[in-house]
């Protein structure tokens, strides 16, 4: 899509952000042309900036912090033009603050026809190897402003929203967090069963709050089953990618207070993690099954996202892993969601990913 605004458009200003551009690649800005920068970690100051410049007719992107830039000269690594300003207020809602706009995108579409994706807080204090989480991994969690999750609440309920996609990294984490969960399930009561169901990622060292939000969310009809975040049972394997869990006493915790509680448990699991092989695998899936756990395991692939640390010299030297680029075919919804929604499975979409092959000398997958 760049490419083609870039030929029609050449004074099209092209930023790119998130975890998918290379930009410690030397040669990303020859590989993409049509890319002028990429934005790290949080973007709406440095965009901001962007557009402010833009409009003026001023537009210098070297004076801008927060961006990977081609070099000028010479040389050709993507230089830098300084730390990123991120926000430390989220005290406005961009949904309510253009609520004209979305009415008026909804309007002609049936109850549900739309899905909305909200954050109450930014930030992940841990550093898993594999993640690169808008680059703030092991970074302070920034809570959003109460008033204004309600007020966000509010308005997408009113919007009779089909599905709200949460994107903290870890709810639960916070002890407000019950009070965000009451907070949407209130929401829903209110308007008639919208949202119909919200999706979140649950913290992983806080089985009591998590367990608390999980019965809340089944009971009201929310959310009915329970992601397990476990990736691994293997303490050795999970220490190889940096991922500290809770100890395996209190998962089964967890597990047995969402069975007492008739909510199915789906886990979560990553098949080719560093110090991985096939025996410890399948002790892997034994520990699961003895822990109670029967209903659903999401398996994915170990992927390396080019700026995570594991995709970082050091990693992939230590390790001595081997990668290969391929197709993964992924759903949008599970198939789980499905059942509860009603509503027929989305096609699948192809996307190449790029994936460990091997992790070490003898040891294949």
């Amino acid at each position: 899509m760049a490419r083609g605004l870039k030929l029609r458009h050449p004074a099209c200003v092209v930023i790119a952000g998130g975890p998918e551009p290379d930009y410690k690649d030397p040669s990303f800005f020859t590989n993409h042309l049509y890319i002028d920068a990429v934005a790290v970690k949080d973007g709406e100051i440095t965009f901001t900036r962007v557009l402010a410049d833009v409009i003026d007719g001023d537009l210098d992107l070297a004076r801008i912090p927060g961006l990977f830039v081609p070099a000028s000269g010479p040389a050709s690594e993507p230089v830098t033009t300084g730390p990123a300003e991120v926000p430390t207020v989220f005290d406005y809602s961009p949904y309510v603050d253009q609520a004209s706009y979305y009415r008026e995108l909804v309007a002609d579409r049936a109850a549900g026809d739309f899905d909305a994706i909200v954050e109450t807080n930014r930030g992940c204090p841990y550093g898993c190897s594999y993640c690169d989480w808008g680059s703030n991994t092991m970074s302070k969690v920034r809570r959003f402003d109460m008033a204004r999750l309600e007020a966000e609440a509010r308005f997408l309920g009113e919007l009779e929203i089909g599905r709200i996609m949460l994107a903290d990294a870890n709810f639960g984490l916070l002890p407000r967090d019950l009070d965000i969960a009451d907070m949407w399930i209130d929401e829903r009561a209110r308007q008639g069963g919208y949202p119909q169901y919200i999706f979140w990622s649950a913290a992983k060292n806080h089985p009591a709050r998590v367990t608390e939000i999980a019965q809340k969310f089944a009971s009201s009809g929310l959310c009915t089953s329970h992601a397990l975040s476990i990736q691994h049972t293997s303490r050795s394997v999970l220490a190889a990618t940096e991922r500290s869990n809770i100890s395996p006493d209190k998962q089964v915790q967890v597990v047995k207070a969402m069975m007492r509680s008739h909510v199915p448990v789906e886990v979560q699991l990553i098949l080719g993690i560093p110090g991985d092989d096939y025996p410890t695998w399948k002790r892997c899936m034994s520990d699961l099954m003895s822990w109670g756990i029967h209903e659903d395991y999401l398996i994915q692939a170990y992927r390396l996202l080019p700026n995570a640390p594991a995709a970082d010299p050091a990693f992939i030297d230590h390790w001595r892993v081997e990668t290969i680029e391929r197709y993964m075919h992924e759903r949008y919804m599970h198939d789980h969601l499905v059942r509860d929604m009603r509503q027929p499975a989305r096609t699948e979409f192809e996307k190449p990913e790029r994936v460990v092959l091997r992790r070490a000398a003898n040891i294949a997958v």
